[in-house]
C-alpha cells in the first residue's frame, strides 16, 4: 500500500472560463470541487488506476469538514484546530491560473499528534509520498523528520515539495526526488549533490518537454508522448504517482550507497533527539487555550488511529466496489514487486500519466482512455541515456 502525506490540504476549486482577461469580469462556464493538495492529487490518481492507497495529513474546521467529506479514497487524517485552506484555478483554453491561500497555523501538539499517527501507519506501508507545502507553525524540516521517520521502518519516500521544505528535506536522503526545474533551481544544487548524499533519484519535471531524470547509474531524459493542451496543474502529480508506484515495485533499490545509509541512520538519532527537546520546549510554552484543547484533539487522534486498521482493510474493498474499470490495473505496472522495474520504464509510465492528467478537466483527475493511448505511444520511445555527471 501506498501512503500519500498531505499536511497542507486544500478545498480544490477549478473555474472554466472562455479566456481568462485581466482586469475584467469573466464569467465561469462551470465550477468544480474536489479535495486539493498535492499528496490528494497523488491518492486520486493512485485510486484511479486501482492501486490500494491511503491518504493522511492535518485537516481542520469547516473547510476540513467538508474536504474529508468529498474525499472517495481511503484516507486517515489527524484532526487541527484551524481551518484548513482553499485553492482556486482558474483554466481556459491554453493554460491554468492558481490561487493559493495559506492555510492554518498549526500547533506543536498537532504536530506531536501527526507525528505518532504517522508511526501507526508505518509498518502497513510499501512507500510514502511527501507533497506539497508546509502550514504555518510546522518547522521547515517537517518533512526531513517524516522521512528518516519511514527510513528507520524499511519503508522507501518521495518527496516534491519547495523551498526550505526541500532542501531539508533532500540533507535527510529520501529515495527520490521530484522538483520542477524552477524548484531545482531556487535549490541551488545540482542534483549530483543530493546522489552523493545518499537521494537515489532526482527527477526533475519539464513541462511540454518532460522528464529528466539523475540517478547513481545515469541519466535520462524522457520526452512526452504527445503535445496536449489542458489543465496542467496536476500533471506533477500524475508523474510523482507513478514514480511511487514504481517506487513500491522496486526501482532503484541497489542505487543508493551504505555510507549515506548509515549518515542516514545517525541522523536519525539526532532527529529523535531533537524533537524529544522540541516537544519538551512547546509543553512549557503552550498558553492555557492550547491546553484546553489538547486533550479534545488527542481523543480525536486516538479514534482515528484506532480506524486505521480498519481502513486498510478496506482499501481493497473500495477498490472492488468501484467495479470494473476499462483497464487492468496490473497492465498498467511497469514491472511486479517480486522483478523491480527499469527506471525508463517508470519514466515512460510517468511521462504518460502526467499528459493523460493535463487532458483531464481537474487536477488530481486522469483520462484513463489516453492514459493507454499514450502508454502504447510510450512502448516506442527510448529515454536518452547519458553518462552520470
Amino acid at each position: 500500500m501506498i501512503v500519500t502525506v498531505t499536511l497542507n490540504p486544500a478545498l480544490d476549486l477549478t473555474y472554466t472560463v472562455d479566456a481568462l482577461v485581466p482586469q475584467a469580469t469573466n464569467r465561469v462556464r462551470t465550477v468544480a470541487e474536489r479535495p486539493g493538495g498535492k499528496g490528494l492529487n497523488v491518492a486520486s490518481v493512485l485510486h484511479a488506476l486501482g492501486e490500494p492507497v491511503l491518504a493522511t495529513g492535518l485537516l481542520g474546521g469547516p473547510t476540513g469538514a467538508h474536504i474529508e467529506a468529498l474525499v472517495r479514497f481511503p484516507a486517515a487524517f489527524v484532526p487541527i484546530a484551524g481551518d484548513s485552506r482553499r485553492t482556486v484555478t482558474i483554466v481556459d483554453a491554453t493554460d491554468a491560473t492558481g490561487l493559493w491561500e495559506p492555510g492554518p497555523t498549526v500547533t506543536g501538539a498537532e504536530w506531536a499528534a501527526f507525528l505518532d499517527h504517522f508511526a501507526v501507519l508505518l509498518p502497513e506501508a510499501d512507500a510514502v509520498v511527501l507533497s506539497g507545502s508546509l502550514p504555518q507553525g510546522l518547522p521547515p524540516d517537517a518533512y526531513a523528520v517524516l522521512v528518516r521517520a519511514a527510513r528507520a521502518q524499511g519503508v522507501p519516500t518521495i518527496l516534491d515539495t519547495s523551498g526550505e521544505p526541500l532542501r531539508h528535506g533532500v540533507g535527510a536522503a529520501p529515495d527520490i526526488v521530484k522538483p520542477n526545474e524552477h524548484e531545482l533551481a531556487a535549490l541551488g544544487q545540482h542534483p549530483t549533490d543530493a546522489i552523493a548524499a545518499g537521494v537515489r533519484a532526482v527527477v526533475v519535471s519539464l513541462g511540454h518537454r518532460g522528464l529528466h531524470a539523475h540517478t547513481a547509474d545515469g541519466t535520462w531524459r524522457m520526452p512526452p508522448p504527445a503535445v496536449v493542451t489542458g489543465n496542467p496543474t496536476g500533471a506533477g502529480d500524475a508523474c510523482v504517482a507513478a514514480l511511487a508506484r514504481g517506487l513500491r515495485n522496486g526501482v532503484g533499490q541497489d542505487d543508493r550507497t551504505p555510507s549515506a545509509l548509515n549518515n542516514g541512520a545517525g541522523q536519525d538519532d539526532r532527529t529523535r533527539a531533537a524533537l524529544n527537546n522540541d516537544r519538551a520546549g512547546e509543553d512549557n510554552d503552550r498558553d492555557g487555550a492550547d491546553n484546553h484543547h489538547v486533550g479534545e484533539r488527542s481523543r480525536h487522534v486516538g479514534e482515528h488511529s484506532r480506524h486505521v486498521g480498519e481502513d486498510y482493510r478496506h482499501v481493497g474493498e473500495d477498490n472492488r466496489r468501484d467495479g470494473p474499470r476499462e483497464h487492468n490495473p496490473a497492465e498498467d505496472r511497469p514491472g511486479n514487486r517480486r522483478g523491480g522495474t527499469t527506471w525508463p520504464a517508470v519514466l515512460a509510465d510517468a511521462a504518460a500519466l502526467a499528459a493523460a492528467a493535463v487532458v483531464a478537466p481537474v487536477a488530481g483527475e486522469i483520462d484513463l482512455t489516453q492514459y493507454q493511448t499514450f502508454r502504447r505511444t510510450m512502448q516506442g520511445v527510448q529515454a536518452d541515456v547519458q553518462p552520470h555527471r
